[in-house]
């Protein structure tokens, strides 16, 4: 094989590992991310949740107590955003509790809602709470907003 020849072939190669190192299914097969939103607000209280993406409608989902929703996808670079409605009933006031929340956005890499492969979101009666790792203690990300 000449020089020119293996030169050409190496280039060719390269560029092969570069388009698929950068190719959107070359990303969806890699990393996998899985989010979970747990209800952990008070005993005998339901949530209702509604996530979606620009791609996906995930549907309604009632959670009970003690219990959680999850899904699994396969980002794309800068492009993914799944966000979520999620909404219960204070049993004392009967007063509805709402946020509208960013689930996952591809699009800020570097905050730690999305640095994550399990992200899990955690209801509490007074807010929802983030961990992106099992090992990260979980933060306080958004406070109820009281509804109709």
């Amino acid at each position: 094989m000449s020089s020119s020849t293996s030169t050409r072939a190496l280039v060719l190669i390269s560029l092969v590992i570069l388009i698929y190192g950068c190719s959107s299914v070359s990303s969806m097969m890699l990393f996998k991310k899985h989010v979970y939103v747990k209800n952990h607000i008070l005993p005998d209280v339901t949530m209702k949740l509604h996530c979606a993406s620009r791609d996906d409608d995930l549907g309604v989902h009632i959670i009970p107590y003690g219990n959680d929703w999850s899904w699994t996808f396969h980002p794309k670079l800068f492009s993914t955003l799944f966000w979520c409605n999620l909404e219960w009933v204070m049993p004392s006031t009967k007063q509805l509790m709402t946020v509208h929340f960013d689930a996952y956005d591809a699009g800020h890499p570097l905050e730690d809602v999305n640095d994550c492969d399990n992200c899990v979101w955690w209801a509490y009666a007074d807010g929802l709470y983030h961990q992106s790792r099992g090992d990260k203690p979980i933060k306080l990300k958004h406070q109820w907003v009281h509804g109709n």
